[in-house]
């Protein structure tokens, strides 16, 4: 195997890396200045409540905590769900009965 046959599968890694960050940023970003300002991307928007402390900069590092948080917690249920359905599924067929 080349090296040029192990570039690819890094650098599509590194790309699913980029755009997941991106998105996250993107994401954080946008609620922060939802929740802060009360406009997306300098546009006001309709809101009912504005929390002046989430434009800080530590702020931010804490909104990133629990935006991670909730997407392990998502990540374990959609797995844990996923192997207890691939368990049921191996073994209702495994089940055998012993004649004596």
């Amino acid at each position: 195997m080349g090296p040029r046959a192990r570039l690819v599968p890094v650098l599509r890694a590194e790309v699913y890396h980029l755009a997941a960050f991106i998105i996250a940023m993107f994401t954080l970003s946008a609620l922060r200045e939802y929740m802060g300002v009360g406009a997306l991307w300098g546009v006001p928007v309709a809101s009912s409540y504005r929390l002046s402390g989430i434009m800080l900069p530590f702020s931010g590092f804490i909104l990133l905590g629990f935006f991670i948080a909730f997407l392990r917690f998502f990540n374990r249920r959609v797995t844990g769900f996923l192997i207890e359905e691939n368990y049921r599924h191996q073994t209702r067929f495994e089940v055998r009965r012993i004649n004596d």
